[in-house]
């Protein structure tokens, strides 16, 4: 989407307000129709900053509102069934109130942000009286909410000596941004016969037992400002297209699977017999493996080809390189780890080698493409109001850098622009945009398994394990993971299932599908243990909702992407699957009982 620069010697708030149609105009003389939205916010912050305050209390020394207005039209299909298909538009707003100061407020504190930051709904028609209405009450209740906290979170801390003392907030020089707004343009009856089509392609697998296939368009526009003088317009549409399945063994063992498109725009998530041919070789896949030989263990060297090697840097990497840390308690002190239990493997690592020396990382929202591929991961501005920075995050395999929000962490003071997904306590959490992983050392992917084959030949080993595909983002029911993890040892943390394992013999090169196996062990620390790259990379593109394993459900995330290459880890440790197999249906499938 086009992005417009700042027009030098205009005043900020003739930028809020220009519609970025009439900015194109050749006419000077035209003056640019005021946005409501934008005037609305801008003008009840400086009302609220210079009124907001009762007495002998502070005043709010910081607010921001977001507003996030969006047209989409979604609908989900069951084997040929359209089960829904809707047209909907929606407006809401989150409203921060900070009071204090930057050194200290009412924030990173467990009741600091709890009522601020719930979501509002707003009237869809751009009334600016309604509308100044809505801020004011939202406002009004998120101030004395914020004055409320800080006298807990006072009081809380009283008796407490915090080892290290670290500030509540960074200052941010503003920026001012203000994109078009987009429109949603689609042929609903179109897509909604087409989901009907794709989701039929699951008639000819009596294997799998259930099957969707899911639909959303949005176009949609965010708004941001706050009182330090960001002002934001930002537009935000997304297409995404997800059908998944799943099967059971003979032996009881459930399966799924998943084939996942996300794009900015409609042309890039390909043509539907495209997409169909997508769905079928997903549908095949699972089918395999339903059929498939376990194993009951496995430890030696593996090789995850390209998806699965982007899977591992998005798991076990780009969600480790996010610094935050964990909201102040009266028991416990204003540490620098992580918040919410995401990350946290390399905090207090920077300088330590994470990747062999020939492997570099870096991050760079700003990137729009790779090799001609559009990107998912690009944006203008972060959840704070940030503009992304380009970061080397590690060089020759040592770990220089992290992804920050505003939220100040131990030898870290401000942000570098990756605020994306809302976090506790009225913070944010970083994540990557578009990580890339690179390698100076690199192998022809053909070549890559027969360095697998060498070593395995080398080991006397009879055959070795390539994993073409994990379950991340993840598609599988809570339920589902909540028994597949039952197992794992107390202190082990879960990590996501390979979905797609063949076995490739030594002696003739054959590949064969195997199920059930789980990695064991396998952490940040496999990463330095990588022995050979492929040249290719893979672009794999994924929204992270901030949850374990990204699952893919929600409403909320940050668009990611990883470009990666294939590797080859000489000393991998599988166990077989161990959680509780539900028993086969009584009766079979009635489509498949009626075929025969």
């Amino acid at each position: 989407m086009p992005r417009h620069k700042r027009m030098r010697q205009v005043a900020v708030l003739a930028l809020v307000i220009a519609n970025s149609q009439i900015l194109k105009s050749s006419n000077p003389q035209i003056s640019p129709p005021p946005d409501a939205v934008l005037r609305a916010m801008t003008d009840e912050m400086s009302r609220a900053v210079k009124e907001l305050h009762l007495e002998n209390l502070p005043r709010p020394y910081y607010m921001d509102q977001t507003v996030v207005e969006s047209d989409t039209f979604s609908g989900i299909a069951v084997f040929g069934g359209l089960a829904r298909a809707r047209r909907q538009q929606s407006r809401s707003q989150i409203l921060t109130v900070r009071v204090g100061d930057y050194q200290f407020d009412n924030t990173n504190f467990p009741s600091g942000l709890q009522r601020n930051y719930d979501v509002y709904s707003l009237p869809l028609e751009d009334d600016y009286p309604t509308l100044r209405r809505h801020f004011w009450l939202a406002a009004d209740e998120a101030y004395k909410a914020a004055v409320e906290a800080l006298a807990r979170k006072r009081a809380a801390l009283r008796n407490i000596s915090l080892p290290v003392q670290l500030n509540d907030f960074a200052r941010q020089a503003p920026a001012a941004t203000v994109g078009d707004k987009p429109r949603l343009t689609i042929d609903e009856k179109v897509w909604s016969e087409r989901l009907r089509q794709f989701s039929a392609v699951f008639r000819r697998y009596p294997k799998i037992l259930s099957s969707r296939v899911e639909f959303e368009a949005a176009a949609g526009t965010r708004y941001f400002v706050n009182s330090e003088g960001t002002r934001v317009r930002d537009p935000e549409v997304i297409w995404l297209l997800q059908a998944v399945a799943m099967a059971q063994a003979s032996d009881g063992m459930r399966l799924h699977d998943s084939a996942w498109i996300a794009a900015r725009r409609e042309d890039l998530l390909g043509s539907p017999d495209g997409i169909r041919l997508e769905i079928e070789a997903m549908a095949a896949r699972l089918s395999a493996f339903a059929g498939a030989p376990t194993l009951d263990g496995y430890s030696g060297p593996v090789l995850f080809e390209k998806m699965a090697a982007a899977q591992v840097f998005a798991e076990f990497l780009g969600r480790n390189l996010a610094m935050t840390r964990r909201p102040v308690t009266a028991g416990q002190g204003n540490f620098g780890g992580q918040a919410g239990g995401i990350g946290g493997a390399f905090d207090g690592r920077r300088k330590s080698r994470v990747l062999p020396e020939w492997m570099d990382v870096a991050d760079d929202a700003t990137a729009a493409d790779f090799q001609g591929r559009p990107l998912l991961g690009h944006y203008a501005v972060d959840l704070e109001g940030v503009r992304p920075q380009r970061l080397e995050l590690v060089r020759h395999g040592v770990l220089e850098n992290y992804l920050l929000s505003r939220l100040p962490v131990k030898g870290f003071e401000g942000s570098n622009g990756h605020a994306r997904i809302p976090g506790p306590g009225g913070t944010s959490i970083a994540t990557p945009a578009n990580l890339f992983v690179t390698a100076r050392q690199t192998v022809p992917e053909a070549g890559l398994k027969k360095q697998l084959l060498e070593i395995c030949k080398a080991q006397d080993r009879e055959f070795g394990l390539i994993i073409r595909k994990l379950d991340f983002p993840s598609a599988a029911s809570r339920e589902d993971l909540q028994n597949i993890f039952s197992g794992q040892g107390r202190d082990e943390r879960p990590t996501s299932i390979p979905l797609a394992i063949y076995k490739v013999y030594v002696a003739d090169g054959r590949e064969e599908p195997v199920r059930g196996l789980r990695l064991q062990g396998f952490s940040t620390r496999n990463l330095k243990d990588i022995i050979a790259a492929g040249d290719e990379p893979f672009v794999f593109h994924f929204i992270d909702s901030g949850s374990p394993f990204a699952l893919m459900e929600g409403t909320y995330g940050a668009e990611t992407s990883v470009i990666a290459p294939s590797v080859l880890m000489e000393d991998v440790e599988l166990k077989g699957a161990e959680e509780q197999r539900p028993k086969l249906p009584v009766v079979p499938h009635p489509y498949f009982s009626r075929a025969r």
